[in-house]
């Protein structure tokens, strides 16, 4: 039919893509508004239409929305809208036409099919406007759509659920095509549900190990799949409820089921790469692919494993799993004199306690951004007592301001050992009749079992797209991530991989430091795993070797803090 569809740019051409303008897109779109309202012709023409050919209803009349896009901009810059007219490329009208032949080919028993994606490329969004145009064309059809948690489900007002989009997408759309349903209406629109009333059709949402439990579907759609905590039972659910069960994830690593069935060679797979999506690359004059300058710059900021497992959708990115490679290690040997760092800041040490056996304890110092004194020693029999006055010697010895201590297991009787010592301290000083007193050295509890710290806030290396509670096991998992970023950031500036690099970020090692080798062979020691959660854990001893006393002892040391308060020029002009 002509004249009726707005087709997308070819993705291999810069053009739009580069800096899109959607004025003149809104500006067809309301054309076409009045046409159709003008004309019953026309508007019967489209109805006839859309329904053989869903992704041109999308590219036509969809909005998606991106909250960043209200974060500042430098001035002189082009404002990007939050809300914005879907604007489909090629490999995403593929995607549509995928999920819709998975549905056709449902009535042979042909139905499922799994969708590996890059991060970020509109998946979630495109599954949720396929579902929604297919009620509104077509008479009783129920699609159900789950994800691990209720928040990514349906989250009232969170742009990051799955029912927020399908709410904006039905919001936009002329009354011709949405019909009856109104939005904040609970008949039509309540808490994981959106009904149809012109059809009988409907979409719920479940979660967790619920997925599945609601009732017979057209299609089921799971969300990140490969993060739900119980894969099997899900499975179950799912095998006698649907004869189309479409699965959308990012990777997370091999020990799930959706890595299994992603690469099993059974059931119809759809990847969906960042490669091809022009928003993030283009073709150079030869006709090479490139990042676009800010994607860029995202990639430089983000964890290379990190960026394997959810943009290259490397299932294998963490098999090996080592936190800190051995070249960053090497790189910050002396790094403060290789950068022209004026080493300040405060001095404090930490404490690796053990007793027995082919562990040893260990404390570490050091000043501000730099490791200058490591020390290790075997404990003897169970006395841990005469190792916590070892260690108090060592850090009155650096002029430590405190110390942290492992407070799991046997350490836990650290912080009574301090005090008593600090009184005999006191106590010392009296009976001689001096009158200083004595330094009384802190002790502060160091928990790696503990929950993470700031757990809403994002992980450093993922540029914002993960939060803490999400990615980590526990406090220790946290503690060896934010070491892993510093010993990352050192190699970047003593590389040249980045120049704008700020001292805070980064670790030296003294050459000059105790036991140098032990201590950077053991920092690169542990390894990572993931939960059945997707969460990352830690393995201090692959293969049964003896636990990294040495670099636990660092970990404590440079663990992860609380970033600072930040504040905008423009907060502080009004200030």
């Amino acid at each position: 039919m002509p004249e009726l569809i707005a087709p997308a740019d070819d993705w291999r051409l810069d053009g739009f893509w580069s800096n899109p303008d959607y004025l003149p897109i809104w500006q067809k779109r309301l054309q076409r508004k009045a046409r159709m309202r003008s004309d019953p012709q026309y508007l019967k023409a489209l109805q006839t239409y859309y329904p053989t050919h869903i992704a041109d209803f999308v590219q036509d009349w969809g909005v998606t929305v991106d909250p960043r896009n209200a974060k500042m901009r430098e001035p002189g810059t082009k404002k990007r809208p939050i809300l914005m007219p879907f604007v489909l490329f090629h490999r995403q009208r593929e995607m549509i036409d995928w999920m819709l032949a998975r549905w056709k080919a449902s009535e042979e028993g042909d139905g499922d099919g799994i969708l590996v994606k890059s991060r970020d490329c509109g998946a979630s969004w495109l599954a949720m406007a396929t579902a929604i145009s297919l009620c509104l064309f077509y008479d009783d059809i129920s699609i159900g759509f789950g994800s691990a948690i209720k928040d990514k489900v349906d989250n009232a007002g969170d742009p990051d659920s799955l029912f927020y989009k399908g709410r904006m997408f039905l919001r936009y759309l002329p009354y011709e095509f949405k019909g009856l349903w109104e939005e904040g209406k609970p008949r039509y629109s309540a808490d994981m549900r959106m009904l149809f009333p012109d059809n009988g059709s409907s979409i719920t949402g479940e979660c967790g190990d619920k997925i599945g439990r609601g009732g017979r579907k057209t299609i089921y759609v799971t969300d990140e799949g490969a993060f739900v905590e119980h894969p099997k039972v899900v499975d179950g659910n799912l095998s006698a409820n649907t004869n189309c069960r479409i699965e959308l994830s990012t990777v997370n690593g091999l020990a799930n089921s959706f890595a299994e069935r992603a690469r099993g060679g059974l059931i119809d797979r759809f990847d969906f790469d960042y490669h091809d999506d022009p928003r993030k690359c283009y073709k150079d004059e030869k006709g090479v692919l490139q990042l676009r300058p800010w994607f860029a710059k995202k990639k430089a900021k983000t964890d290379p494993v990190v960026w394997a497992q959810e943009y290259e959708r490397d299932f294998m990115a963490s098999v090996e799993g080592i936190i800190i490679p051995q070249e960053w290690v090497e790189a910050a040997v002396d790094a403060h004199i290789k950068l022209g760092i004026d080493v300040t800041g405060a001095r404090w040490g930490s404490y690796d306690i053990a007793d027995q056996g082919k562990d040893k304890c260990c404390y570490a110092s050091g000043k501000g951004i730099l490791l200058d004194f490591i020390e290790s020693w075997k404990g003897k029999g169970s006395d841990t007592f005469k190792s916590t006055e070892r260690a108090m010697r060592l850090a009155d010895q650096h002029n430590d301001e405190h110390f942290f201590y492992d407070a799991d297991g046997m350490g836990a009787g650290v912080r009574g050992d301090t005090n008593k010592i600090n009184e005999e301290r006191e106590a010392e000083r009296k009976a001689k009749g001096e009158t200083r007193w004595n330094r009384f050295l802190a002790a502060f509890a160091f928990r790696g079992s503990a929950g993470v710290l700031d757990p809403d806030l994002p992980v450093p290396g993922t540029d914002g797209d993960r939060i803490n509670k999400d990615f980590f096991e526990n406090y220790k998992a946290q503690c060896w991530w934010a070491l892993r970023c510093k010993f990352r950031a050192t190699f970047q500036a003593v590389t040249g991989v980045v120049t704008d690099w700020n001292p805070d970020d980064l670790i030296s090692i003294s050459s000059k430091l105790p036991e140098l080798a032990r201590t950077k062979s053991e920092l690169s020691q542990p390894v990572w795993l993931w939960s059945k959660t997707g969460k990352m854990m830690i393995d201090k001893t692959p293969d049964d070797v003896a636990s990294p006393n040495n670099g636990d002892a660092v970990m404590m040391r440079f663990g992860y803090s609380r970033p600072p308060l930040e504040f905008s020029d423009e907060l502080l002009e009004q200030l």
